[in-house]
């Protein structure tokens, strides 16, 4: 379940003492929400370092959320599946050091 979080830098109360965390799990099952399972972000993998793979994935940040845009250069066919790829670049540099 660790692996589904990510910290936020807004602090969770006004004296700034809680740190916020955003959490992709059920506290009961530990697998990810129906919440987290009917956003984009959920089925999004990371290029990382692996030149072959190729982004189609966007994101918009704002202060406090992120959007997540699809593109992909020609319409798909039905029943076609693609990898949803997005490079966070140096943003997720310690995360993805961290867990290899």
């Amino acid at each position: 379940p660790s692996s589904w979080r990510f910290d936020v830098s807004e602090k969770l109360n006004v004296n700034g003492l809680q740190n916020q965390v955003v959490d992709f799990t059920d506290d009961a099952t530990g697998s990810p929400h129906a919440v987290a399972r009917a956003n984009t972000a959920m089925y999004v993998n990371e290029c990382g370092h692996d030149i072959s793979l190729v982004e189609n994935v966007c994101s918009l940040e704002t202060c406090r959320s992120v959007s997540y845009y699809v593109y992909i250069e020609r319409p798909m066919e039905a029943g076609e599946t693609r990898e949803l790829l997005i490079n966070y670049r140096e943003k997720y540099e310690d995360i993805r050091e961290r867990r290899g």
